[in-house]
C-alpha cells in the first residue's frame, strides 16, 4: 500500500466488507502495528544512514510519543521503549550529558554493518535479545520494513487511518530532523513539540494523506490521556462503533478524487458521542470511628433474698420433695480457699545404684541363602548303587573268633519259605 494512492478508501472498504458478517471489538490486549519502508516497490531499501536516523528519532521522541498514546501502551511487554534494549545509561543521563552520547552510540553501530546494527538494537545476542520494542528492526532482512509496535488496537477505519498517519509522519520526521543540532539539548521533548513537528511533516506527504483532521486528532489524544487518564473497554468500543457508522455513510457518496475522500470531524468536535476519559481515582483514607473508653464497673449490690414459699402440711404418706436451696450469687459466695499442695517426702537414700540399661536386642542378620549351582548338562548320569555286602558269620571253632566271609552266600533257610518257591524249581 502506497501513500501516493487511494489507500484510505482501501481501508474503509475492508472494514465495510468484514463488518457485514462480523463485529469488531478491541481491548487492552490488542495493538496496531504499522510497517514502513522507503518506497512501495521491493527495490526500495534502507541505507545505513537512514537506519541510524530512524533510531535517533525513536530515542529522541520517546517521552513525547508517550503523551499521545494510552497509558497501557507506554510500558507494554510487547512494545517496550527502545532504550530498554540499547543505550540505556546514555538515555537516562540526557539531563546531565545531553543527547550527544545517545546519538554517538547509535552512529558507531553503523560501522559494523546492517546485521550487527539490527542485532544491537534488539539487545544483542543472548537472553536479552527481543523484538518486542517500540521501533522493531527485525523485519528488515525478511520484508525490508521497519515495524512500529507502540500504538493501541483499532476497531474502525478512521482509527486505523490515524495510526498509519502517525507512523508515516514519525518516519518522515526522523529522516528530515537535524539531530546534530539537538545533541546539546539536555531535556526530553514533550507531546506539544511533537505535534508541531508532525504537523509540518504531514504537509510533505501527498494529497492523499490530507483532509482527515490528523492534527486535531493528535491534540485530542494529548488532552484525553493527560495525567494518566484512560478509556474503559466499553467506552472505546462505543466510540469505535460510532466511527464505523460514519465511515460507512461517507463511503456511499460519490468519490471524485483525493479531495472528496471522507473527512470525519475530529473526536473533540463530535459532541455528546465522545466519551470522557476515565480519571484514575486517588486512594482515599477512611477514618474509622473511635472506640469508646471502657468505664469502670460499679460494685454490684447484694441481691435481695427471695421470699420463701409457704409450706403446706402434707398429710400424704408420700415423701415430700426436697426444699430448693437458696441461690447464691457470685458476690455472696465466700472466697475460695486454696489448699496447699502436699508434696510427697523424697526418699533420702544415702546410696543410689546406677540404672542398668538392658542390652538392646538386635535382630539376627539374615544371610542370603546360597543356592547350589544347578547341573545344566544335557545328559544326566544314572545313580550308581553301592553293592550289597554279604553277611558276616563267625565260626565257633575258629581261633580268635575272627569272622569268615563266604563268597556268593545264599541263606537257604530264607528261600525255603512258600512265598519264594516257584513251580518247577528244585527248591
Amino acid at each position: 500500500m502506497s501513500v501516493s494512492a487511494e489507500w484510505r478508501q482501501e481501508i474503509i472498504s475492508v472494514f465495510d466488507a468484514v463488518g457485514k458478517t462480523f463485529d469488531f471489538w478491541t481491548n487492552e490486549c490488542c495493538a496496531c502495528h504499522v510497517h514502513v519502508s522507503p518506497g512501495p516497490s521491493d527495490s526500495s531499501k534502507y541505507t545505513m544512514p537512514q537506519l541510524v536516523q530512524v533510531a535517533q528519532g525513536a530515542y529522541f521522541w520517546e517521552d513525547a510519543l508517550c503523551d499521545l498514546i494510552p497509558p497501557e501502551r507506554r510500558h507494554n511487554r510487547y512494545a517496550n521503549p527502545n532504550y530498554t534494549a540499547f543505550a540505556t545509561d546514555e538515555f537516562h543521563a540526557v539531563q546531565r550529558d545531553g543527547w550527544g552520547p545517545v546519538f554517538s552510540s547509535l552512529s558507531d553501530l553503523s560501522r559494523s554493518g546492517q546485521a550487527a546494527f539490527v542485532m544491537a538494537m534488539k539487545g544483542g545476542p543472548g537472553r536479552n535479545e527481543t523484538r518486542y520494542i517500540s521501533t522493531n528492526y527485525d523485519p528488515l532482512a525478511r520484508l525490508g520494513t521497519i515495524e512500529l509496535r507502540r500504538q493501541a488496537g483499532v476497531a474502525s477505519a478512521s482509527s486505523a487511518i490515524h495510526r498509519v498517519l502517525l507512523a508515516v509522519t514519525l518516519h518522515v520526521s526522523a529522516l528530515r530532523y537535524n539531530f546534530a543540532g539537538a545533541a546539546r539539548r539536555t531535556d526530553y521533548p514533550v507531546g506539544e513539540e511533537l505535534i508541531r513537528e508532525l504537523a509540518g511533516c504531514i504537509k510533505q506527504l501527498p494529497k492523499t494523506c490530507h483532509g482527515h483532521r490528523f492534527v486535531a486528532w493528535l491534540k485530542w489524544c494529548e488532552d484525553s490521556y493527560a495525567d494518566d487518564n484512560f478509556f474503559s473497554e466499553k467506552q472505546i468500543n462505543a466510540r469505535e462503533r460510532s466511527l464505523r457508522a460514519e465511515d460507512s455513510n461517507s463511503s456511499d457518496g460519490p468519490q471524485s478524487g483525493p479531495s472528496s475522500a471522507p473527512r470525519p470531524t475530529a473526536p473533540s468536535a463530535r459532541g455528546p458521542r465522545v466519551l470522557a476519559p476515565t480519571v484514575r481515582e486517588t486512594p482515599r483514607t477512611i477514618r474509622l470511628p473511635e472506640r469508646p473508653v471502657p468505664q469502670p464497673r460499679a460494685p454490684a449490690q447484694p441481691a435481695a433474698p427471695r421470699p420463701r414459699r409457704r409450706e403446706t402440711q402434707d398429710e400424704s404418706p408420700v415423701r415430700r420433695p426436697l426444699a430448693r436451696r437458696p441461690l447464691i450469687t457470685r458476690e455472696d459466695s465466700p472466697p475460695a480457699v486454696r489448699r496447699p499442695v502436699q508434696q510427697r517426702a523424697r526418699e533420702e537414700s544415702p546410696v543410689r545404684r546406677p540404672l542398668q540399661r538392658r542390652p538392646r536386642e538386635t535382630a539376627p542378620v539374615q544371610r542370603p541363602v546360597q543356592q547350589q549351582p544347578r547341573d545344566e548338562s544335557p545328559v544326566r548320569r544314572p545313580l550308581q548303587r553301592r553293592p550289597r555286602q554279604p553277611p558276616v558269620r563267625q565260626e565257633s571253632g575258629h581261633s580268635g573268633g575272627r569272622p569268615v566271609v563266604y563268597d556268593n552266600y545264599v541263606d537257604q533257610t530264607r528261600y525255603q519259605q512258600p512265598q519264594y518257591q516257584q513251580p518247577g524249581s528244585g527248591w
